[in-house]
């Protein structure tokens, strides 16, 4: 019989990846209701934005004020994205005690990205990890973008991509977000690609992030289950996309995610209920369309 884990934590990206894509700008006011409504839905871990520039990513331009405006000294888990020291020093200026960084598997998607090497990537956030230990114990995540498949160069080798998760496990990050960018995984290559990780990385420092680009971000996540990962990101209304990644979709909604783990009787504090009806107020606020598969709140 396969075993699936009792419990599962839903990180949800929708204020930073989620919105990164969208043209529509929110406010700090708006986006501090949102992420109420997150709370008042049982979710325990929520990325509120990054910390990079303000030209680039006009959308989270008010990372600085949301952050303000939280207590950070709650049981709920608010990170940020920071790109450089620049983006370190409005973090802990705020107080950001979780930070994710991001860098790729792939040498060419890491250049059109964030504009530097890998190599170069390692070497930042070596810098970066030790000047914020040097202020107050912080965690960090780090994402591996286009962890089975790049844009520009197509399938990325499992190999890479655990070495350079060892790599930054050496460097001081506690979690490695293994991401499928381009939403083209499929759950035979998910399978191989943790297999091979999990002989080198316990399973606990492991997260998955999945777009749904061809539709198989459940499935690819039902996988990862298996592999006993138990840290799983979602976008609130199935937003999401990447502005390196041409024709990338969304995230996997975390309405769709929260319904399937709920109907496996895996816990995971969350209330459908709730998060439905917030994933359509914040469709209607940014006037698109609500990508979960899920809108409709149950009787």
């Amino acid at each position: 019989m396969i075993k699936f884990p009792k419990q599962v934590e839903i990180i949800e990206v929708g204020l930073r990846d989620g919105l990164q894509n969208e043209p529509k700008l929110i406010s700090t006011e708006q986006k501090l209701e949102i992420i109420a409504g997150l709370v008042n839905s049982g979710i325990k871990h929520i990325e509120v934005g990054s910390f990079v520039s303000t030209k680039q990513i006009p959308q989270l331009a008010n990372t600085d004020a949301v952050f303000q405006a939280l207590n950070l000294d709650s049981d709920i888990i608010y990170s940020a994205l920071v790109a450089n020291e620049m983006g370190l020093k409005r973090a802990l200026n705020c107080g950001v005690k979780h930070i994710a960084l991001f860098t790729a598997a792939s040498e060419v998607f890491c250049s059109k990205n964030i504009n530097c090497t890998i190599s170069q990537s390692l070497k930042r956030f070596k810098v970066i990890i030790k000047q914020a230990c040097e202020q107050y114990p912080i965690t960090f995540r780090a994402y591996i973008s286009c962890a089975w498949d790049c844009p520009f160069i197509g399938k990325i080798l499992p190999k890479a991509v655990v070495e350079l998760a060892m790599q930054l496990i050496d460097l001081g990050c506690d979690e490695i977000v293994l991401a499928d960018t381009t939403g083209k995984a499929n759950p035979k290559q998910v399978d191989r690609l943790i297999s091979n990780c999990l002989e080198n990385i316990p399973t606990h420092k492991i997260a998955v992030h999945f777009h749904n680009n061809c539709g198989l971000a459940l499935a690819n996540i039902i996988i990862a289950l298996q592999k006993g990962i138990i840290r799983v990101d979602s976008s609130l209304a199935g937003l999401g996309g990447c502005p390196s990644s041409p024709r990338a979709s969304g995230n996997v909604a975390s309405e769709d995610l929260l319904f399937m783990l709920d109907s496996m009787g895996i816990n995971t504090g969350g209330n459908l209920n709730r998060l439905i009806k917030l994933g359509n107020e914040l469709a209607n606020i940014l006037e698109r369309q609500n990508m979960a598969a899920l809108t409709n709140i149950s009787d």
